[in-house]
């Protein structure tokens, strides 16, 4: 698809767009399982298509900023890089998951092959990007929290390699990354547009808390 569709697709339906990115991240953590050797679990590509969800608005409103700046000084190119690198890690985290002989091993690297990734992905943006601005409320200033919540997601991942080997069964883990991944989005929806967070978020918001009541439900039992 020539990119200039591409890019007026995105720019008029942009949550259909992302349910689109989600369903194709699932089909591919579900394609990984059944040609793989890793069991099928249906939770790992709801995990994929909750991220997607989750973090489209994080990524298009730290590429607004980003688009703003020329400088590789500009905190703005970091932010959108980290969070193009967060995203890229966590789903190949996801994806592999139940393949790693070593996770916390597999993780790290996943977390340095991401900070590479998002390095390039922001250092490519020329300023033709393809993000809908009216779908957001720009108007609203950027808190501190929204500024430091890179640290904070990078501070959490971190913390679980401290605290020690994580176990392939565990997936509150990959929920966690998943969840905060989509807290802080630098802008949101402007008020009287339907829901504050946008149907897709919402949906990606079910899809996690849905995960976390099974797995509940699953260990009382």
């Amino acid at each position: 698809m020539p990119r200039s569709i591409f890019g007026t697709f995105q720019n008029k339906h942009p949550q259909i767009f992302t349910l689109l990115v989600a369903c194709c991240l699932a089909c591919v953590v579900f394609f990984d399982q059944i040609t793989g050797d890793q069991k099928i679990d249906v939770v790992y590509p709801l995990f994929a298509a909750a991220l997607a969800l989750l973090m489209s608005d994080v990524i298009e409103t730290a590429l607004i900023q980003r688009a703003t700046v020329t400088t590789r000084k500009s905190i703005w190119f970091w932010i959108y890089a980290f969070y193009m690198g967060y995203i890229w890690a966590v789903f190949m985290i996801i994806g592999q998951w139940n393949e790693m002989d070593n996770p916390n091993v597999q993780m790290l690297k996943y977390i340095i092959g991401g900070l590479a990734f998002g390095f390039l992905m922001s250092a490519s943006v020329k300023g033709d990007i393809y993000v809908n601005k009216d779908h957001y409320d720009l108007t609203r200033p950027i808190n501190k929290i929204q500024m430091m919540w890179p640290f904070i997601l990078f501070g959490l991942a971190v913390a679980h390699l401290i605290a020690g080997p994580v176990s392939h069964g565990d997936t509150l883990f990959i929920y966690n990354l998943v969840l905060f991944g989509g807290l802080s989005p630098l802008y949101v929806r402007p008020r009287g547009k339907g829901l504050l967070l946008g149907w897709t978020k919402f949906l990606g918001f079910l899809i996690i808390i849905g995960i976390l009541l099974v797995n509940r439900l699953s260990y009382n039992s």
